[in-house]
């Protein structure tokens, strides 16, 4: 009697690389939807005016971007708005 099954260490072989080839199709798949996202969300950064006039002895800590105005945090706590153009239009100093 002959058996013309195939042999079991053949199909888990098979198995194992239709596995692994998923595997990568799904991997591939996700990075490239990640990419699509990523670079259909970023369709235009605020605009950067080309220099800010900050008040004297004001050292920045952090500046935030918006699509109509640039906030600066200074090292003394004060919030200062700028315009587009980048004038001061705000000026609000820490409470004590």
């Amino acid at each position: 009697m002959s058996d013309d099954s195939p042999r079991p260490d053949h199909t888990i072989r098979v198995v194992k690389w239709m596995v692994i080839a998923l595997t990568a199709t799904m991997i591939a798949l996700g990075m490239v939807l990640i990419f699509a996202i990523l670079t259909t969300l970023n369709d235009e950064a605020p605009a950067v005016p080309e220099t800010l006039d900050l008040p004297e002895g004001k050292t920045p800590a952090a500046v935030t971007l918006a699509e109509d105005l640039t906030v600066v945090v200074t090292k003394d706590g004060d919030i200062l708005f700028f315009d587009l153009d980048g004038t001061l239009f705000r000026h609000i100093e820490p409470t004590q």
